[in-house]
Parts: structure tokens; C-alpha cells; sequence
């Protein structure tokens, strides 16, 4: 193969977080262009990094070697308080740049979309995003894909006027869902804790729940149930503060179920986090389209917020413990297999090409595939 061909196949992500390019590094060039949650000793190397990483992606873009481009959405620009001016004003800037950097990209490269942030709605920005992606895979997506769009309807139109404009009706194909994915860092650090398997750990709470609650109003529906429970003599953990992730993962593996309400988003690091350390969550009903979702009564346990529901749903998990080991089981290996961020990168990969063949054309003797293109196809489908 010459070097030409060598380089064919290739995939460029361009984001704050590596995710497709997770343990691909030999076939996904990741460029990292995020530098606004640095702690601020560290932030001037970190801004002359990001500017080199800048410059690279204005050259990178343009190479005929990516058939695939993965890009994070831009979400609502919000000036934060606790930057500066100037940071804040970089940041905007960087917006301005990427959006030059997309507007530079070959035609033919594929182009689609990461949004792993926690409204369910999009931004004016995100639907120039949308207009010219192939794929747009959204974590917080609506389970009417129209309300997704409600925010960036044209003025004065009636929301149900969407799926007539002409501008609109295509773009409710273009989404998928997509999971938050569990990070490198929590799934090392929950395996090597867990030597042994999920049933063998010692349970010392029938329910945990740990975390801020002034921010969802699902939270605080749920707290006096818990503490009701409490008062029955259920052994409850409960705090409102959050704790350090050590602790964290020592209470859910030794919880037999974990209380697990949105926050800020519906789909969160909690549900998977729960699965992984052998404790089964309990969880208000899903407001959003989901990718390989937990199955009630297999992995987890769906619960309403109106009335006692959560309440009477925990009375009835817990009188059946064998019950829970077979679930937390279930619900480890359902995770490993689906929502890890190397599983997720799987699925975004097999999704694109599902979209549009990636293969690039080459002689007979090649069997017609690019090697992006045949890793694309041999990805498990991750979407039941």
C-alpha cells in the first residue's frame, strides 16, 4: 500500500472531550479545542496550547484524507462570571473560528454532530450546525424531535407550523440519540475496586442517594419519600452535599439500589455509574429518546414523580434481594457493552456509515473499502 493510500480511511474529531478517538488514536486525529474550565494557574500554557491546536485544525480540516468529521456542537453561549472579560471574549472568538474552520471543510467529508449538553433544545449556532451535518447525535433529545427545534423556530410561527417549513423538514431525520458515556477515569477506577463480582459485595444501605437537589425539582419531590423510608427503618443514605467520587463509588457498591433523578439533564453519569458498581438505580420515568436504554425490571427501575411511586417502587425492589443481584448483574454487563465511551464511539462510527458509505473507491484488489470503512461496519451495533 502506498503512502497514499495509507492515509485514507481517516477520521478527525474536533472537541473538548475525546470521544470516537478513544483507543483509535492510530486511525482518529483528536484536536482538543476547549481551554474555558482550566483552572487558572494553568490557563496561560493551556491558551497557547489551544492557539497551536487552532492552527492545526485550520490546516487539518481540509485534508482529503478524513472521510469523517466529528465536531461538538457549539450549545448556548453563556458569559460566565467568574472569567474575565478577556477569557469570555476568547471564547466567543473560538466560536467564530470553528465555524470558519466547518465553513473550510471538503464537501465530501462527512460531517456530524456531538451534543452531549443538558437542554434539550438547540441554539441558533447548533441549527446552522444541523443544516449542514449528515448526522446529528443529541443526548438530551426530545422524545418529539420537534420540541428539539422549538427554540430555533422562525418567529411568530406556531409550533406546530414546523414540519410544514420547508427549512425545518428534513432536519427531524438527522438526529439520533446518543449517551453521555462513561469516562475512562471512572470506569478504571470502578473495575479496580470491583476485583470481585457485584453479588459478593457486602450491602450495608438499602437505598443511596447523595448530591445537590436545589436544581431539579424531581429531587425535591423525591427527598421526602426517602426520608420516609427512613422512618419505616429502611437504612437510607442521604445527603444533599455532594461527596468526593472515592466515596461516591464506595456508597453505590454498597447500596442495593441507587436513587438516580435528573438533574440538570435526564440522561446522566449516575445511572451508569450505579450499574458498574453493582448497585441497580432507581430513576423517574425518561423524558428523552435514549440509545440502548436500562430495561425496567431488568437493569433499573423506572419510577413516576406524581404521587408515592418512588416510594412504593423501593418497598417492592427490596423484598426480592435475589432479584437485585441478578439485576445489578444484568445491568453491569449492559453498561460495559453500551455506555462506555469506547462503546458509544462504536456506535457513532457504525451510525455514520449506516448514513453514508464511507468507503472511498479503490482498485478491485482492495475489496472496495477504505479502513475507516471496514471498522465502521465491524463496530457492534450498540442500538437495540
Amino acid at each position: 500500500m502506498d503512502t497514499g493510500e495509507a492515509k485514507r480511511g481517516k477520521v478527525l474529531e474536533v472537541g473538548g472531550i475525546k470521544l470516537v478517538g478513544r483507543e483509535r488514536e492510530h486511525f482518529v486525529q483528536f484536536i482538543d479545542t476547549s481551554f474555558s474550565t482550566v483552572p487558572l494557574p494553568e490557563r496561560r500554557s493551556r491558551l497557547g496550547r489551544i492557539f497551536k491546536q487552532a492552527t492545526a485544525l485550520w490546516t487539518e480540516i481540509r485534508r482529503p484524507e478524513y472521510e469523517l468529521i466529528v465536531f461538538r456542537c457549539f450549545g448556548r453561549f453563556i458569559w460566565r462570571p467568574d472569567h474575565s472579560w478577556m477569557l469570555n471574549a476568547l471564547r466567543w472568538l473560538m466560536r467564530v473560528f470553528l465555524r470558519l474552520c466547518l465553513m473550510r471543510r471538503r464537501t465530501q467529508a462527512q460531517l456530524v454532530v456531538i451534543d452531549l449538553v443538558d437542554e434539550m433544545t438547540i441554539d441558533g449556532l447548533d441549527l446552522w450546525l444541523l443544516e449542514r451535518c449528515d448526522l446529528y447525535f443529541k443526548r438530551e433529545l426530545s422524545q418529539n424531535v420537534w420540541t428539539t427545534l422549538q427554540r430555533v423556530q422562525p418567529p411568530h410561527d406556531e409550533y406546530n407550523s414546523l414540519p410544514a417549513n420547508p427549512r425545518f423538514r428534513g432536519l427531524a431525520d438527522k438526529f439520533r440519540p446518543i449517551s453521555i458515556g462513561i469516562t475512562g477515569a471512572h470506569l478504571v477506577e470502578l473495575q479496580e475496586r470491583e476485583t470481585r463480582k457485584p453479588d459478593a459485595v457486602r450491602k450495608r444501605y438499602d437505598l443511596f442517594f447523595a448530591g445537590a437537589v436545589e436544581h431539579s425539582t424531581v429531587r425535591q419531590a423525591g427527598l421526602p419519600w426517602l426520608e420516609k423510608l427512613q422512618q419505616q427503618g429502611y437504612t437510607v443514605y442521604l445527603s444533599t452535599r455532594r461527596i468526593d467520587q472515592q466515596q461516591f463509588d464506595e456508597l453505590l457498591s454498597a447500596s442495593w439500589l441507587s436513587w438516580s433523578p435528573e438533574g440538570s439533564g435526564w440522561d446522566c453519569y449516575r445511572h451508569y455509574e450505579a450499574c458498574l458498581a453493582g448497585s441497580v438505580p432507581v430513576i423517574n420515568f425518561p423524558t428523552i429518546q435514549r440509545l440502548a436504554p436500562l430495561i425496567h425490571g431488568v437493569h433499573c427501575f423506572y419510577y413516576a414523580v406524581e404521587g408515592d411511586d418512588l416510594f412504593q417502587i423501593v418497598r417492592a425492589a427490596l423484598t426480592d434481594k435475589y432479584l437485585l443481584r441478578e439485576m445489578a448483574l444484568a445491568a453491569r454487563e449492559h453498561v460495559l457493552a453500551h455506555h462506555t465511551c469506547n462503546r458509544v464511539g462504536d456506535y457513532v462510527l457504525a451510525e455514520s456509515l449506516s448514513a453514508r458509505s464511507l468507503a472511498l473507491h479503490r482498485d478491485p484488489a482492495s475489496a472496495g473499502r477504505s479502513d475507516l470503512s471496514y471498522r465502521a461496519a465491524s463496530a457492534e451495533k450498540v442500538n437495540p
